[in-house]
């Protein structure tokens, strides 16, 4: 929770404009939480490879449920 916060105060996320939303503030905050709980730490390599598996999803099921999105002119929905 206090990771989710932090990254919205920070604005480390980023919108995606077909996407209406912001993958970057879901994503960020799990994975640090993720990290913080491992038996072992994860490498680099994992931690990038999970980003960039988290934003393919988040991206695709965001651009799949607003198929409309040359309406709306928010990055963040």
């Amino acid at each position: 929770m206090a990771n989710g916060f932090a990254s919205n105060a920070l604005d480390v996320e980023h919108g995606y404009r077909p996407a209406q939303g912001r993958p970057g503030a879901a994503l960020t905050p799990v994975m640090l939480a993720a990290a913080e709980m491992a038996e072992t730490p994860p490498s680099g390599t994992d931690m990038l490879a999970a980003v960039a598996v988290g934003y393919e999803v988040g991206v695709r099921s965001g651009m799949y449920w607003n198929r409309d999105h040359a309406r709306v002119y928010t990055s963040g929905l």
